[in-house]
């Protein structure tokens, strides 16, 4: 897998019973555990949905046996593969929302959300928004501004997934245009480390809005539905 290349994959999380019962078999004693916790169904099955995509998608690319794949997470709750992995240097993240979960892998710094387009949400958290993403909103009623939100929501959260900071930057420190998308930073809110990422959206997914966030200028970003007989346990290479 290149440098510049990102392998993005979305998949329904409402699959045949038999095929969460597969993919549950595929995760490590830890996974199950927290898939074990979840109270809802809808929530267990898009939790081993995402880990199963996960581990098939680094297997693909690398070789290495599914089951084998071990992470860590950093001190702000981003996960990684364990340093003692050959392939320690990929990176992944991984994202869920109703119905549906998202996954992308790289070997830089990648973010990627999935949300529901939700008018009750617009109304509620848009003031964490930056000034010039507010205006983007105001005027907007119903399904336009439902869906400029999550839009919005879904950028910002691919992008501050792939930092690895999560909340602890805050969400007014940088904007996004969405037509042309690109991505302004605010200095004078939080400290620029690096201003060259690029950013992919896609409404391929009913009723949902997905985002990627990569740290590279041109990456090849591979994208595309996943399907559920394509998700299972890869043996180690010959």
């Amino acid at each position: 897998m290149r440098t510049h290349t990102v392998q993005l994959r979305w998949l329904s999380s409402e699959p045949d019973p038999a095929h969460v019962a597969r993919w549950y078999v595929m995760l490590d004693p830890e996974e199950r555990a927290r898939a074990d916790r979840f109270r809802f169904t809808p929530d267990r099955h898009s939790f081993i949905a995402a880990h199963a995509l996960l581990r098939s998608m680094l297997s693909d690319a690398t070789g290495r046996a599914t089951r084998t794949w071990r992470f860590v997470t950093s001190a702000y709750g981003k996960p990684a593969l364990a340093p003692s992995l050959c392939n320690s240097d990929l990176q992944f993240n991984i994202s869920h929302t109703r119905g549906w979960v998202a996954c992308a892998i790289a070997r830089v710094a990648v973010g990627v959300d999935v949300e529901v387009v939700d008018r009750d949400a617009a109304t509620e958290v848009r003031g964490v928004f930056s000034p010039h993403e507010v205006g983007l909103l105001d005027g907007q009623v119903g399904e336009q501004m439902a869906t400029t939100f999550t839009r919005l929501w879904t950028l910002k959260e691919a992008f501050i997934k792939a930092t690895g900071e999560g909340l602890r930057r805050p969400l007014d420190s940088f904007s996004f245009e969405l037509d042309p998308l690109r991505i302004t930073f605010h200095a004078d809110r939080y400290p620029v480390a690096d201003s060259r990422w690029c950013f992919l959206e896609t409404s391929s997914i009913p009723g949902r809005r997905l985002a990627l966030a990569v740290q590279h200028l041109a990456p090849e970003i591979e994208a595309r539905l996943a399907t559920p007989e394509e998700i299972g346990e890869r043996r180690l290479a010959a």
